[in-house]
């Protein structure tokens, strides 16, 4: 395997790695059975420290995604000049 697919490899698999994580890591809305939308969460406090703690780590998922695009930019560019 060359180097520039291998790290075309492992951005795409940050970018991946990030993106689902900060999908996950997001608030969901909760639907109430008249059909509003509200962000209030669960009444349950260990659930919404786990809630908080997951959103805590959202910028650094988001930053993932960055560095994969980084790396992958770096593999083009590595292919096209060497």
């Amino acid at each position: 395997m060359e180097l520039s697919v291998g790290l075309n490899l492992i951005g795409l698999l940050l970018i991946t790695f990030g993106s689902i994580s900060a999908a996950k890591a997001t608030p969901a809305p909760k639907y109430n059975p008249d059909g509003s939308v509200s962000l209030v969460g669960e009444p349950d406090k260990k659930k919404r420290i786990a809630m908080y703690k997951r959103q805590k780590r959202f910028p650094k998922f988001l930053s993932l995604i960055g560095i994969g695009a980084l790396i992958q930019a770096f593999a083009l560019l590595l292919e096209k000049f060497y």
